[in-house]
C-alpha cells in the first residue's frame, strides 16, 4: 500500500477546516478561470463557498464564478490542501459551481464538502482497520467521485462506481482486493479501489498514446 500512502501523504483528515494562522489566513495561491495565478494570503469560508485573497494588506473576495481553483498551506495538517470549483450537475442553463477539496485527481476525482456538523461531536481517533498508516479522520466530510462531469456520491459506490471499475479492469481489480485484503465496504477500503483504479487507467492512456505516437 506504499502508492497510496504516497498519494495520500499530503492529507490528514482532520475534524474541522479551521487553520492554525490569523484568522484562519495561511499561505497559498488562487487561480482564476484564465488560468492566471497570485500568491498571497488565503482564508477560506466554505459556508458561503469564497475565498478571500490577501496581498500587501489589502483584501479581496472571490466566489466560484471568478476562481478555477485555489491552495494553501494547511500548518495543522502540515500538508497543501487543494480546492476546486466543480460543476454540480442538475442546475438548468449554465452549471453552478462549488468548491470542493480535491484529495485524490485521476479518472475517478475523489472530492469532498464539509457537511454542516463539521467539527461537532466527530470522533477524533477513527482508526481504519486496513491499514494503521491510514490514521485519517473520516467523519464531518461527504465524500464525492468526480468523473466525465458527473457528480456521484460515495454512498452509490456499489451500485455506480464500483460497476465501471470491474468493467475496465475486473481482473486486475479483484486481484488488488484480494492481495491486499481490502474490505470494499470501507471508505478506506474505497479509497484504496478508486486509487488504484486511476493508477491502472493512467497506464492504460499512456500505453494508448505511445502506440499511437509509434504509429506516425
Amino acid at each position: 500500500m506504499r502508492i497510496f500512502c504516497t498519494l495520500f501523504i499530503y492529507l490528514t483528515f482532520a475534524t474541522c477546516l479551521a487553520t492554525a494562522g490569523e484568522a484562519g489566513w495561511n499561505t497559498g495561491e488562487v487561480v482564476f478561470n484564465s488560468q492566471s495565478a497570485m500568491q498571497g494570503e488565503v482564508r477560506y469560508d466554505w459556508r458561503a463557498d469564497v475565498v478571500q485573497y490577501r496581498q500587501s494588506g489589502r483584501i479581496y473576495t472571490y466566489s466560484t464564478h471568478l476562481l478555477r481553483s485555489f491552495s494553501f498551506f494547511d500548518p495543522q495538517l502540515n500538508a497543501i490542501r487543494y480546492f476546486e470549483a466543480i460543476p454540480v450537475p442538475g442546475q438548468k442553463g449554465r452549471p453552478a459551481r462549488t468548491f470542493y477539496e480535491v484529495i485524490v485527481d485521476g479518472s475517478f476525482k475523489l472530492i469532498r464538502r464539509p457537511n454542516q456538523m463539521v467539527g461537532v461531536g466527530v470522533p477524533v481517533n477513527l482508526m481504519p482497520a486496513e491499514d494503521n498508516d491510514l490514521a485519517f479522520q473520516l467523519s464531518g466530510y461527504t465524500w464525492y467521485v468526480y468523473t466525465e462531469g458527473k457528480l456521484v456520491n460515495m454512498r452509490n459506490f456499489r451500485g455506480k462506481i464500483w460497476p465501471v471499475m470491474k468493467g475496465g479492469f475486473g481482473e486486475e481489480m479483484k486481484k488488488f482486493t484480494d492481495d491486499y485484503r481490502i474490505n470494499p465496504h470501507t471508505l478506506t477500503g474505497k479509497f484504496r479501489l478508486i486509487n488504484h483504479y486511476n493508477v491502472l487507467k493512467a497506464k492504460e492512456i499512456d500505453s494508448t498514446i505511445s502506440a499511437q505516437a509509434g504509429q506516425h
